[in-house]
């Protein structure tokens, strides 16, 4: 009886059974496209990450650091501006004077520049510290434009520094810590982000490494797949054929893919099929022949029968007529003729009994 041979790739319905019927130079070829888009996702899903945490560290420079600068210029304005204010009390000429105001109201603009600039970067929620700094500088600056300089330009220096000291001292003072103050609130908020871009960029590290580790597993699946696709017909159909070449044609391969792997199986089972159908035609002509042999050694014995028994009639015959020769003298021509005949006959005999004999012989041979 026909068995079949253990099948490793049974037949798969869905996409999978369509990737087993495509060729083997298709099957590599669309790995390699799976494997490659795997790939290009991970390389994509790492891009954006690193977009996402880069522009949490672009924001944190524009929007922490810069409005931290800003302050700083603010503050560092500020203290010119206040330098600015005791240099023109000591100029000497009327010349240098316009010159200082001059620089006084430069430096009021690059001020307002400074927190015009703070309040655009800044994405903070707290702004007290800024609103502290817009109310004192206008209030020094009402000082400084109503009281303190036409002191200085009537050379009223003591009272100018009197006035100084209550007036203008503690509004610097005041506006120092409201910057202080900005800037704490600026440089924790900073911190924050910090913490955050850092974290972001932990989970999109782990995200990353993660989609690695899928994308090398589902590599290797699908290696060992398809190496298990490829490899084990092949491995079944070598069993075959050595079973083929050791005599036995009773295995087939239940390969139904159509790769070239099931053309092969295919092809393979109906070689198998098509010798076995001749190896019967083989026996059947071998009983045939054994039962036509058998026939003929049934003849030839009967032939070698008749030959002895021809044998012995004819024995018998010639007794009678040397029995009768002496009696029947009238007879003498006629009785040699018989004996002629009967010699003729036993000649016969003895060449039916060879030829019987050769034909057993035959048939033992055969």
């Amino acid at each position: 009886m026909t068995t079949t041979a253990d099948n490793p790739a049974r037949r798969a319905t869905g996409p999978f059974g369509f990737f087993r019927d495509l060729k083997t130079a298709r099957k590599l070829l669309a790995s390699f496209l799976v494997l490659i888009a795997i790939m290009t996702g991970i390389g994509l899903l790492g891009l954006s990450k690193l977009a996402t945490v880069n522009t949490q560290l672009d924001s944190m420079y524009h929007n922490r650091l810069v409005a931290v600068d800003t302050l700083g210029r603010v503050e560092a304005r500020f203290e010119a501006l206040r330098f600015r204010l005791v240099d023109y009390t000591i100029a000497p000429t009327p010349d240098a004077k316009q010159r200082i105001l001059t620089r006084i109201g430069e430096l009021d603009g690059l001020v307002d520049d400074a927190l015009a600039t703070f309040k655009e970067a800044s994405t903070s929620a707290d702004h007290s510290g800024y609103d502290r700094i817009v109310t004192d500088m206008a209030l020094y600056r009402q000082v400084r434009d109503t009281e303190l300089l036409p002191l200085a330009q009537a050379g009223r220096v003591a009272e100018f520094v009197i006035l100084h000291e209550e007036r203008i001292t503690p509004l610097a003072v005041s506006i120092a810590e409201a910057i202080d103050l900005q800037i704490e609130v600026e440089n924790d908020e900073a911190e924050q982000a910090l913490t955050a871009a850092e974290a972001d960029y932990s989970a999109s590290l782990t995200t990353i490494v993660g989609a690695l580790v899928v994308g090398a597993v589902l590599g290797l699946v699908m290696a060992l797949t398809l190496g298990r696709l490829i490899s084990r017909p092949l491995a079944r159909t070598v069993e075959v054929l050595q079973g083929v070449a050791a005599g036995r044609l009773d295995r087939t391969l239940d390969v139904d893919t159509r790769d070239e792997v099931g053309d092969m199986a295919r092809a393979l089972n109906e070689a198998i099929d098509k010798i076995g159908s001749a190896m019967r035609g083989i026996g059947a002509n071998a009983q045939t022949l054994a039962a036509a042999s058998e026939e003929l050694s049934a003849t030839s014995g009967q032939m070698s029968s008749n030959a002895e028994e021809s044998a012995a009639q004819a024995g018998a015959v010639s007794a009678a007529a040397e029995q009768v020769s002496s009696n029947v003298q009238t007879v003498a021509a006629g009785t040699e003729e018989m004996g002629a005949s009967i010699r003729e006959i036993a000649t016969n005999a003895a060449e039916a009994s060879a030829v019987a004999a050769r034909a057993v012989t035959a048939v033992e041979t055969t």
